[in-house]
């Protein structure tokens, strides 16, 4: 099986271009049908990015990306890179990456009006999940059996997105800067030669890939900065011809969602929230749950019907709040 990416060079800091992984609280906004699936469930669902709201955004992200390519087509020294690695820019980067992710959008606090109206509507709930350990798509198998089941391609790891939580980036600038390490970073003897020992000839163009499909899909325009959104990307991994297929569908309108259900494995050697709170883990997999606000305008007695929702699912730490927030118009 390959390496992991992160441990492809010797050097202390091989890949600083990489998304580094949030930590923290994220929120995540939903209606009352989405908090009671989630809190029963204890997982949540990442839906396909081929139906998300707004899909112009990989297209924006697609655009940044392009631009830097295009800088660095510019410099005569680096035409046996530009040779290699075309391949990958002669794709639709955003078309190919919407066949494989999956995201889950939240925020790093309550205060957002835009979260409220967006994706709960102000009678909703918020969410509140600890985005540290390992977070991923819900399986029944050991630690990293889904990889070795997963209907992968050819060049295993040096393919698959960077998952887990990360900041949306806004600034242009930021922007820019991230794609352009990566493409400089690619230049490099070094990281040719390295990626080529774990794969063969073709690995610096997959890992490319799947790199520069992860940036597009945490780039935003600076317009939306306000949201402060984190996400959680995740890939599907298992084909339907090979191991088991975890693929579930959800409505939104007349439109079918298709959805990965994820939850945070529970680490033996570490404080899980419910062995915490003296809770017996009833499988391999927790929701941690930090907190829960109901919506600035929801009724008088949302926030004790949340509590029983969360309550009667073993949730019992979790005093849910009303949001700060004025009554908001919709």
């Amino acid at each position: 099986m390959s390496q992991d990416p992160h441990e492809i060079l010797d050097s202390p800091n091989p890949l600083p271009v990489l998304p580094k992984l949030t930590q923290g609280t994220a929120w995540h906004f939903t209606g009352a049908a989405g908090f009671l699936g989630i809190i029963e469930s204890r997982q949540l669902l990442a839906s396909s990015a081929r139906v998300m709201n707004d899909t112009s955004e990989l297209a924006y992200g697609a655009l940044v990306i392009r631009q830097e390519w295009d800088e660095l087509n510019k410099s005569p020294l680096h035409n046996d890179v530009l040779d290699l690695l075309g391949p990958v820019f002669d794709d639709e980067l955003a078309p190919n990456v919407l066949k494989r992710l999956h995201i889950i959008s939240a925020c790093k606090g309550t205060d957002s009006m835009y979260q409220w109206l967006g994706y709960a509507q102000p009678d909703g709930y918020a969410i509140g999940l600890d985005m540290a350990g390992r977070w991923e798509a819900v399986h029944d198998g050991e630690p990293g059996e889904e990889e070795a089941q997963a209907g992968l391609d050819e060049y295993g790891y040096l393919s698959r997105l960077h998952e887990g939580w990360h900041d949306v980036i806004y600034t242009r600038e930021e922007q820019r800067a991230a794609t352009r390490a990566l493409l400089e970073w690619m230049t490099t003897i070094n990281a040719r030669h390295a990626l080529e020992r774990l794969d063969g000839p073709a690995a610096p163009r997959a890992f490319l890939r799947a790199q520069l499909q992860t940036l597009m899909a945490l780039f935003k325009d600076p317009a939306f900065e306000a949201e402060r959104e984190v996400r959680f990307l995740v890939e599907r991994h298992f084909s339907p011809g090979g191991g088991k297929d975890y693929l579930r569908f959800r409505t939104r309108g007349s439109t079918i969602i298709p959805a990965l259900p994820v939850a945070r494995r529970i680490d033996p050697d570490a404080d899980s929230l419910r062995n915490h709170y003296g809770q017996q883990p009833d499988g391999p997999y927790e929701l941690p749950v930090t907190g829960v606000e109901v919506g600035p305008n929801t009724g008088p007695w949302a926030a004790d019907i949340a509590k029983q929702v969360l309550d009667s699912a073993g949730i019992y730490w979790i005093e849910p709040q009303r949001s700060l927030l004025p009554r908001l118009a919709t």
